[in-house]
């Protein structure tokens, strides 16, 4: 069974403590199913406090083995710190690969919990799928802005 949960702008959809995809949306209606220990920890998150995502599963199906080890990398990424494309592109083994590293970050099912605001370009803070204002915002919560 799917739960649904609301927090900010974001919408979360996850069966028990395995987290299924993170949506953000400027408006959504609040719908509560049951509490649960990602929705505690996103809560926490947007205090500004370092909360450790990588302890959740996560869904990734419907993903290429390359978009699955960019983003298994990009998780790796600390709080408060980024990487650039080219670095991420690096950590994965395809060096060359910076616009389909770009791409399989678009892809990420799951904002906050696979970091993707953590990288960043070479000369700005680079694109994000939900928008620039809230990657920034993502960012400076972090204090890297």
């Amino acid at each position: 069974m799917a739960y649904i949960k609301h927090i900010e702008r974001y919408v979360l959809i996850f069966g028990d403590e395995v987290l299924n995809r993170v949506i953000i949306e400027e408006t959504v209606p609040e719908i509560d199913f049951r509490p649960s220990k990602v929705m505690n920890d996103i809560k926490i998150y947007f205090t500004g406090k370092n909360v450790d995502f990588t302890r959740y599963d996560v869904d990734l199906t419907g993903l290429t083995d390359f978009e699955r080890e960019v983003l298994v990398e990009t998780r790796r990424i600390p709080y408060g710190s980024v990487k650039t494309y080219t670095g991420l592109a690096e950590m994965v083994g395809r060096p060359k690969a910076v616009r389909a590293v770009g791409n399989a970050l678009r892809k990420n099912p799951l904002p906050l919990v696979i970091p993707c605001h953590r990288v960043v370009g070479k000369n700005g803070i680079g694109g994000y799928s939900s928008g620039r204002g809230i990657k920034e915002r993502l960012l400076k919560l972090e204090g890297i802005l």
